[in-house]
């Protein structure tokens, strides 16, 4: 559902001393396999390395140069060579930036590198929400192709930092009754594990968080679908747990209580997004959906649950976030916003509740009005639908019998409504189950159903807007909360979801319904307000 815009190993623009951004962490998959030249054109080796790199977005002025800055951990042993490219998002090339083609070659020793890239200040020329991809490449890398952003100020663009581009997709996931969560780049969950969600080699629930067998380190993402789990390691794909819809994506239909490497999914993997019980995943840029397939929702329209995944027609280039929901899919592909699938309460956003199967992208989707560029991250779980353009602005659509639209009601909405003070500097959503949780510049921020208090403000009393005051929790000095979670998934009967939120400390706090410890304090106890898990 979620697909947190973080994505697998990426590497980010490091932004200028001017602008203050979150650094994240990435890596750069199967080094151990990389022989690269020498500063001379010689044969040298780089397999000793495993390159850790710390990155953020540049946010420019029109006119400024955009200093794209990679940080390395540790000093390279040996001379390797850098290539790096401009490429258009919703920016143009000779409009709004110079391209750039070319290359660096890093000394042995060397622990960073700058990239200057100069953007224009045309007369006339509209820059809001404009922003260009800059990709950067290590010599005979098999890893995917790493993107970084570079966004203009001009036009109320503010600079915004660690802005979610995927949905699901991130260090930390919720699922219907449990959770998991990254620490070191080792992955550990816990909660409800009758399907084997947990990863731990058994079906035994967890009330702390466990490690995740064969996932100790090199974990980049993780998406907690329903009853079962995907995470990428070194930019291959793994699934475990509930498998009877062929979500686990390797052709067969037996549960898994141990990661299994996904099918045709070994290297390349930048994203994934777990629903209900489909799942899909973005690979070098294209989309690709496997699992329950009654509603097209994994893209294609043959009624047939896809026992592995399959490309997503038209969506095989430009793909940079993804939403797996209940029954229906989102798609972000060269900053357009699409959906299909289900949509009974209108979450495709199209302006009606017609589900047809017609509708999927081998027939050719048109973008959602008003979603044709400029959209940053989808969220989708359940029913519900939000996303994030232009400047950061947060619109939201679909079922709302809690308020979850925080429209200040409770009528569903078949087309994108724009959410009151919430009209720039979003940076991360989550649209869970029954509420819906947004991170801004003034904190956290949460909304519809609380029966559990899985809106985190000390209370069970539901919200069909959200509050001016943010989600208050004690934090360290300088801490803040950058990524936040949701689960859930379609249970929209009880009420029974927690919420979770990671902070720039990368300390995990969760709340909510814990019935089955998904909270991971060791206990069953719901929480009203967000509380520290023992990660």
């Amino acid at each position: 559902m979620r697909t947190n815009g973080v994505v697998s190993r990426r590497v980010w623009a490091f932004a200028s001393a001017t602008v203050a951004a979150f650094a994240l962490m990435s890596a750069f998959q199967n080094c151990s396999s990389l022989d690269s030249p020498t500063s001379s054109g010689g044969g040298g080796n780089f397999s000793s390395y495993a390159a850790g790199v710390a990155v953020s977005d540049v946010s420019v002025s029109p006119g400024q140069v955009a200093n794209v800055v990679v940080v390395l951990d540790k000093a390279l042993a040996n001379s390797v060579l850098v290539s790096y490219k401009t490429f258009d998002d919703s920016a143009g090339a000779g409009v709004h930036y110079q391209a750039v083609d070319s290359s660096i070659d890093l000394a042995p020793g060397q622990t960073n590198f700058q990239i200057a890239i100069n953007t224009l200040a045309t007369a006339g020329t509209d820059f809001a929400g404009k922003r260009f991809r800059v990709q950067v490449t290590f010599a005979g890398n098999v890893a995917p192709e790493s993107s970084a952003y570079v966004s203009f100020t001009s036009g109320g663009m503010g600079a915004l930092a660690n802005i979610q581009r995927s949905s699901n997709v991130g260090l930390l996931s919720a699922g219907q009754f449990h959770t998991c969560a990254t620490k070191n780049d080792a992955l550990y969950c816990w909660g409800y594990n009758a399907q084997g969600q947990l990863g731990v080699g058994n079906a035994a629930n967890r009330s702390t968080p466990g490690l995740v067998a064969s996932m100790d380190s090199g974990v980049s993402a993780v998406a907690a679908g329903r009853l079962f789990t995907c995470a990428i390691k070194q930019g291959a794909l793994y699934c475990w747990g509930h498998n009877g819809n062929y979500q686990l994506g390797d052709g067969t239909m037996g549960n898994a209580t141990f990661p299994k490497m996904v099918f045709d999914m070994g290297s390349g993997v930048q994203a994934v997004s777990a629903g209900y019980s489909h799942a899909c995943a973005i690979k070098s840029g294209g989309l690709y959906c496997w699992g329950d397939n009654t509603y097209a929702q994994t893209g294609h329209n043959n009624g047939t649950t896809q026992q592995v995944p399959l490309a997503v027609q038209n969506f095989t280039t430009g793909v940079t976030a993804v939403a797996a929901g209940t029954h229906h899919t989102c798609a972000v592909r060269n900053g357009g916003l699409y959906c299909w699938g289900f949509n009974q309460y209108g979450e495709l956003g199209i302006g009606n509740t017609v589900t047809s199967n017609a509708r999927n992208p081998v027939s050719g989707l048109t973008p959602i009005t008003g979603f044709e560029s400029g959209v940053i991250a989808v969220s989708a779980t359940g029913y519900t639908t939000c996303a994030t353009k232009g400047n950061g602005a947060l619109y939201c659509w679909g079922y709302n019998g809690n308020g979850q639209l925080g429209l200040g009601n409770t009528a569903n909405s078949s087309a994108p409504n724009l959410i009151n003070g919430f009209d720039m500097g979003v940076q991360h959503i989550v649209s869970a189950t029954l509420n819906t949780c947004a991170i801004k510049t003034s904190g956290l921020h949460c909304w519809g159903y609380n029966g559990y208090g899985q809106l985190g403000n000390n209370t069970s009393v539901q919200l069909t807007a959200p509050s001016a005051n943010p989600i208050s929790v004690t934090l360290n000095t300088g801490e803040s909360f950058v990524h936040v979670a949701g689960g859930g998934h379609a249970d929209t009967g009880n009420g029974q979801s927690h919420s979770c939120a990671r902070t720039n400390q990368n300390r995990v706090f969760c709340w909510g319904y814990n019935g089955y410890s998904q909270v991971g304090d060791n206990t069953a106890a719901n929480k009203l307000i967000p509380t520290l898990v023992g990660l």
